[in-house]
């Protein structure tokens, strides 16, 4: 799939062409920030000529004075001009400071600006990078955005591509079982006539319309049984029990913890009423905790309604 990504290259072009001219400008700015710390050592080394002159003259003066050469008058005019000139030199002195630490803050900004104009660049270089859609791993494609000439926005769906290597199985239950699904539960996923093993990895926590969802990921994700968006039966291990009787489940249950059940001895017609506990179940099995014995036979068929006989008779088909 082939995105138009002209405008995206001229507006890269652009920022090359920003970074560019902020690169430039930053070497134009550190050879004028040379020349004026130049020029300023240059005229405080001749301000500091011009006091040792100005020294000189004062000494020559007040030697003048004592031979009567010159008056007081000149001495104090040399005084002054020396004081005048040595604070001429102190304030370069402090202009040349400042324009140090100046113009190192000026070369440090423009620095930072040229910086932020090549992460752009780069974040955009990546963007158009991204923009190339190859599939990452082989797979079939099952939908793709048929809008041909609209804007794409950033994350917006393109394709979408079926791995049909590997499968998860999303499975949902009511929330009246929410405290009882949680991750790391054993599953048995029922395909047909096959089951697959595997664990719950994910419980999604919100609950829609009194549905909780979950994601299992199979022992055996590559099996031949499994398709895309087919659907199976889950069935979610809570609990279990070695040794235990087990009974296959029937209309007889009703889901009680003690209920009544018909016992029919092998080799008899009449069925006797016996009182049972039970304990763990699931679509295939009831365990039975106490009231059965291995190998009893137990009528399966929903008899309710003669549950207030002690016993009943089992006439053979004709």
């Amino acid at each position: 799939m082939d995105l138009d990504k002209s405008l995206t290259e001229i507006e890269l072009e652009k920022l090359n062409d920003q970074l560019a001219l902020k690169r430039n400008g930053i070497d134009q700015l550190r050879m004028k920030l040379n020349k004026s710390l130049y020029d300023a050592e240059v005229n405080d080394q001749i301000k500091l000529l011009n006091i040792n002159r100005l020294r000189a003259d004062l000494e020559g003066a007040k030697r003048l004075q004592k031979v009567g050469g010159s008056t007081g008058e000149d001495v104090t005019r040399a005084e002054n001009a020396l004081r005048v000139a040595e604070l001429e030199k102190k304030q370069l002195e402090n202009d040349l400071s400042y324009n140090r630490q100046s113009m190192s803050a000026s070369l440090r900004e423009t620095t930072l600006q040229a910086q932020i104009e090549e992460k752009n660049l780069k974040e955009l270089t990546h963007k158009l990078k991204q923009a190339d859609i190859i599939a990452d791993r082989p797979g079939v494609l099952t939908w793709v955005n048929e809008n041909i000439g609209s804007a794409v926005n950033e994350g917006e769906m393109l394709a979408k591509l079926a791995d049909l290597a590997s499968f998860r199985v999303e499975g949902s239950c009511s929330d009246v079982y929410a405290d009882q699904v949680k991750v790391g539960l054993p599953v048995i996923v029922k395909v047909n006539e096959t089951n697959l093993r595997g664990l719950i990895t994910q419980v999604k926590p919100a609950v829609k319309n009194g549905i909780v969802q979950f994601v299992i990921q199979l022992d055996n994700s590559h099996h031949a049984s499994l398709r895309p968006n087919m659907k199976v039966e889950v069935f979610v291990i809570t609990d279990r029990v070695a040794k235990a009787i087990r009974v296959a489940n029937g209309p007889a249950f009703k889901g009680k913890r003690k209920q009544y059940v018909y016992v029919l001895p092998k080799g008899s017609q009449v069925a006797h009423r016996r009182e049972v506990s039970l304990g763990l179940s699931n679509f295939d099995f009831v365990e039975i905790k106490s009231g059965l014995q291995a190998g009893e036979q137990v009528i399966l068929t929903d008899l309710s309604q003669y549950e207030h006989l002690e016993e009943i008779t089992i006439e053979p088909k004709r």
